[in-house]
C-alpha cells in the first residue's frame, strides 16, 4: 500500500483526524520502507522535517494546455525536486521524495542539527527557489510564462502520541502553511509589514572595477533586511515581497535607501540600481521621485545605471523600451543583468540596446578551465564592441578567472576577489589583481603593426537596407536604435548610398516633411556619393579624406568595403580617436629608431618587477666611444650601429631569456635588459663575444676612410633582492653607479653588483 490513499485524507481541507484515517495511516506505516527508519529516529530523539510542495495554479495550466503537458510538467517538477533534494540534503539524511497525489509532492529528511524558525525558513526558501529556477530553465516551450511552487514545512519531533497521529498532524501543518495566502495576516506578514513601515532596509555596495586601470567604475547597491531577522537575506526578502504583492513598495524603499547611502559617491562614479521590469511601470516610479531624491543627495542621473534583471521576463518590449527612453533622455544609463543565464537575455540586449551587459556568474565561475565558457564570453565581447556597449563580468572569485577575463577583453569586473559588499564605498583591490592588470596593460602597449593601422580593423557594423526600403521603415529603425547614426543602402552586397540620422530627421522635420517623404523609397533621400574606402587603406589616409569633405558631409560615417562589398562603417570621431591613441602610444612607449619600448615603458616594467616581489637583475648596455664614432662617420652609420646593437640584444634575450624578460631602449646608445639573476652572466658573455666579433668586421670595412674608432660595449648588472620596494628612480641611481665603475675598464666588459634591500 502507498502513501497516496492516506494523504488524500490529509489534504482534505475539512478532514479531521478520526479512527478511519488513523487506521489507514497506520497500515501505510506498517508496510512503507521509510517506517522503520522514521520510528528509529524518533526513538533516538532526532527531528524529521517534511516539505510539502505543489504547483501554483496547476489546474489552470492543465485546463489551458491539456493533460499531456500537465503530466510532463509533473514529471519535470518531480525530477527537479529529487535533484535539488540530493544537492542540498545529505543522502544518509534524505528519507523520502514522493509525488503522492496530482501535483502534490513530499520531501522527508532528518534534520542534521537543531534549527530555529529563521534558519528553517531560510533553508526552505532556498530549497524552493532553486527548484523553481531549475524547473523554469527546463519547462516545456509551450509554457511561456514562468512557473512557481508553493512550499510549506513542518518538523516532527516525537511525543507520547501514536506515530500515525503525529505524522498526520505534521504533514497537515506543512500543507496548511503552503496553502495559506501571503495576505493571511499571520505573524510573518506582520513582521514583513514592520520592515516596510520602518524602512528597515540597509544598503551595501560592491565595487565594479575597470580591467584597464583597476579604478572603480562604480558600485552596485545591494539590499539587506534587518540583521538577525527572517528577512535579512535578499532572496527571502524579495521572494516574500512578491508573494505578498508588496514588490513595488519594497523596491521603492530599497532604491531610496541605496541613493541616500551613496550621497558621497565620487564625481563620475556610477551607482548601479537593480530594477525589476515589472516595477518600472509603477506610477510611483515614474513621477520623478528618483530624480528629486538624487538632487537632494547631490547626485545626477548620469551617475545612475538601472540594472534590468534578466531573470524577470519582459512581456511588452515596445512599451518597456518607450519607458526606458524617457529615462535615457534624462541621462540615466541602462544595464542588462544576468546575461547568459538563460531566459531572454539575448532578446533583452537586442531590444533594449543597453550601455552595459552584466555577464552572469554562471559563465564566469571556472572560466579558466572551460573553453566553451571562454568562447561564449568572446562572442559577447565582440557583440558589445559592435553595438558600442561595455561588458561587466560578475561573480569573480579566483585570480585565474580574472586573468582569463583580462585576456578575453572584458571591460569591467565584479566579485568577491575585487571587493565584497560593504556599507562604505572603500576600494581595496589585492596587489596580485593590480599586477595582473599591469601585465595585461604592458602587453597591449606595443607599437601597432600595419594590420592595426588599417581602417578595416576599426570598422563596425550598422544596419543595411535595400534601395526600395521606405523612409517610414528606416525612421522606425532609427527610433528603436538610438545608438545608430546612419544606415547603409546596398544592393547585391555593394553599398550605393548612405542615409544619416541628421539628414533624415531634417527632411522629416520640415513643413509637410512626413506626408511628403514617409512613403518614398530611401534611395530618394540617401547620399548617392558617400565616402567609401577599401578595408586595407591606412587610418591616417582615410582621416584626411574624411575631414577634407565639404562641411555638410564632413562628419558622415565612412563606408568600408572589401573588394567593393560592404564590410562596415567608421565614424569620423573613431578615426580621430584611434589616430590620437596610436600616435600617443608610439610617442610614449617606443623608441622611433629601434621600435623598442622607451623610458615610460621601462619605468612601468621596473615597477611591475618590484611589485611581484621576486629577485631580478637589471642589465645596462652602453657603447664606448660611440659619440666619436658618430661624429667621424656621420649619423647614418651611427643609426645603423644602434639598430645593429638592438637586433643583437633582442636575439640574445629571446635565445637565453624567457617570456618575462624585458628589453628597452633608453635612448642613443643606451639599452636596458631586465631578467632573472641566474641569466645575467650568460646574456652578458654572449653579447660581448658577438659584439666584439661583429665590430671587428665592421671596423675593418671602415678603416679605408682613415681614422679608426675602436668601439666596445660596457655592461653594468645590478641585482635587486626580493621584496626590495625600491622606486624606479632609486634603481636607476644605483645602476648608474655600477655603470660608472664598468666604464673605468678598458674594452668590452661587465661589472655586477648587488643592491641591499631597502
Amino acid at each position: 500500500m502507498e502513501w497516496t490513499r492516506a494523504f488524500q485524507f490529509i489534504l482534505g481541507e475539512n478532514g479531521r483526524y478520526d479512527g478511519e484515517r488513523a487506521s489507514i495511516i497506520k497500515e501505510v506505516m506498517r508496510y512503507h520502507p521509510v517506517s522503520k527508519r522514521l520510528k528509529k529516529l524518533l526513538a533516538e530523539k532526532e527531528q524529521v522535517a517534511f516539505f510539502y510542495l505543489d504547483i501554483v495554479q496547476f489546474a489552470e495550466i492543465e485546463r489551458r494546455f491539456g493533460e499531456r503537458t500537465a503530466a510532463e510538467l509533473i514529471e519535470l517538477v518531480e525530477t527537479c525536486i529529487r535533484i535539488i533534494s540530493h544537492e542540498m540534503i545529505d543522502n544518509d539524511r534524505l528519507l523520502e521524495v514522493e509525488n503522492f497525489w496530482g501535483d502534490d509532492f513530499l520531501v522527508c529528511y532528518q534534520l542534521e542539527a537543531q534549527m530555529d524558525e529563521q534558519q528553517m525558513y531560510e533553508f526552505a526558501a532556498e530549497f524552493r527557489n532553486r527548484i523553481v529556477q531549475d524547473v523554469n530553465q527546463k519547462r516545456p516551450q509551450l509554457l511561456s510564462a514562468p512557473l512557481d511552487l508553493h512550499l510549506g514545512y513542518a518538523v516532527l519531533s516525537g511525543s507520547y502520541e501514536p506515530l500515525e497521529r503525529q505524522l498526520y498532524r505534521t504533514i497537515k501543518q506543512a500543507v496548511k502553511m503552503a496553502r495559506k495566502t501571503a495576505k493571511g495576516g499571520d505573524q510573518l506578514l506582520q513582521e514583513f509589514q514592520e520592515v516596510l513601515n520602518q524602512r528597515a532596509i540597509q544598503s551595501v555596495y560592491q565595487p565594479i572595477i575597470s580591467c584597464e586601470t583597476g579604478e572603480a567604475l562604480g558600485w552596485e547597491a545591494l539590499s539587506r533586511g534587518p540583521e538577525g531577522s527572517r528577512f535579512q537575506r535578499p532572496d527571502t526578502l524579495f521572494t516574500y515581497a512578491e508573494e505578498a504583492g508588496e514588490l513595488y513598495r519594497l523596491e521603492k524603499i530599497c532604491r531610496e535607501r541605496a541613493i541616500e547611502g551613496a550621497s558621497g559617491l565620487a564625481q563620475g562614479a556610477k551607482l548601479f540600481l537593480n530594477i525589476n521590469p515589472r516595477t518600472i511601470h509603477d506610477p510611483q516610479f515614474t513621477k520623478g521621485e528618483t530624480k528629486r531624491l538624487l538632487d537632494r543627495c547631490g547626485l545626477s542621473p548620469s551617475q545612475v545605471v538601472f540594472e534590468i534583471t534578466e531573470r524577470h521576463s519582459i512581456q511588452d518590449y515596445a512599451g518597456f523600451r518607450k519607458t526606458l527612453e524617457h529615462y535615457r533622455q534624462q541621462g540615466y544609463l541602462i544595464a542588462v543583468d544576468d546575461a547568459g543565464a538563460g531566459y531572454s537575455s539575448l532578446q533583452s540586449i537586442v531590444e533594449l540596446c543597453p550601455d552595459f551587459i552584466k555577464m552572469d556568474m554562471s559563465l564566469v565561475r571556472g572560466v579558466h578551465n572551460d573553453p566553451v565558457k571562454q568562447a561564449l564570453l568572446e562572442a559577447f565581447v565582440a557583440l558589445a564592441r559592435k553595438i558600442r556597449c561595455k561588458i561587466i563580468a560578475e561573480g569573480i572569485e579566483q585570480e585565474e578567472e580574472f586573468k582569463t577575463l583580462l585576456r578575453l577583453g572584458i571591460d569591467y569586473g565584479q566579485g568577491y576577489l575585487l571587493g565584497r559588499p560593504q556599507r562604505q564605498m572603500t576600494l581595496l583591490i589585492p596587489i596580485s589583481v593590480m599586477q595582473s592588470i599591469d601585465r595585461r596593460r604592458t602587453e597591449k602597449m606595443q607599437v601597432p603593426n600595419n594590420s592595426m593601422l588599417q581602417v578595416g580593423s576599426i570598422a563596425t557594423s550598422t544596419f543595411v537596407v535595400p534601395p526600395d526600403a521606405t523612409v517610414k521603415e528606416v525612421h522606425e529603425l532609427l527610433e528603436n536604435r538610438r545608438q545608430i547614426s546612419s544606415v547603409v543602402v546596398a544592393g547585391a552586397g555593394r553599398p550605393i548610398g548612405l542615409l544619416t540620422r541628421d539628414h533624415l530627421y531634417a527632411m522629416l522635420g520640415s513643413q509637410y516633411g512626413v506626408p511628403l517623404y514617409y512613403k518614398r523609397t530611401v534611395a530618394e533621400l540617401m547620399d548617392p556619393h558617400p565616402l567609401t574606402v577599401e578595408q586595407n587603406m591606412l587610418i591616417d589616409e582615410v582621416s584626411s579624406l574624411a575631414t577634407g569633405r565639404n562641411n555638410l558631409k564632413r562628419y558622415d560615417d565612412v563606408i568600408v568595403t572589401s573588394q567593393g562589398e560592404y564590410r562596415g562603417v567608421v565614424s569620423v570621431q573613431t578615426l580621430l580617436d584611434v589616430m590620437s591613441k596610436v600616435k600617443i602610444e608610439i610617442a610614449k612607449y617606443a623608441n622611433p629608431l629601434t621600435g623598442l619600448p622607451g623610458n615610460l615603458r621601462i619605468e612601468e616594467e621596473l615597477r611591475m618587477f618590484v611589485r611581484r616581489g621576486d629577485a631580478f637583475s637589471i642589465l645596462y648596455v652602453d657603447l664606448d666611444y660611440f659619440k666619436r664614432f658618430n661624429d667621424l662617420y656621420g649619423f647614418e652609420y651611427g643609426d645603423q650601429m644602434i639598430l645593429f646593437v638592438s637586433t643583437l640584444l633582442d636575439r640574445q634575450v629571446k635565445k637565453y631569456g624567457d617570456r618575462q624578460d624585458f628589453l628597452g631602449h633608453i635612448g642613443g646608445d643606451d639599452f636596458v635588459i631586465i631578467t632573472s639573476p641566474e641569466r645575467v652572466d650568460r646574456l652578458a658573455e654572449r653579447t660581448i663575444r658577438l659584439f666584439d666579433r661583429a665590430v671587428r668586421q665592421i671596423m675593418g670595412n671602415l678603416r679605408e676612410r682613415g681614422e679608426c674608432v675602436q668601439l666596445s660595449v660596457t655592461l653594468a648588472a645590478l641585482d635587486i633582492s626580493a621584496n626590495s620596494n625600491l622606486e624606479p628612480s632609486e634603481i636607476a641611481a644605483k645602476a648608474a653607479h655600477v655603470k660608472s665603475l664598468a666604464k673605468q675598464q678598458a674594452g668590452s666588459s661587465i661589472v655586477r653588483k648587488k643592491s641591499a634591500q631597502s
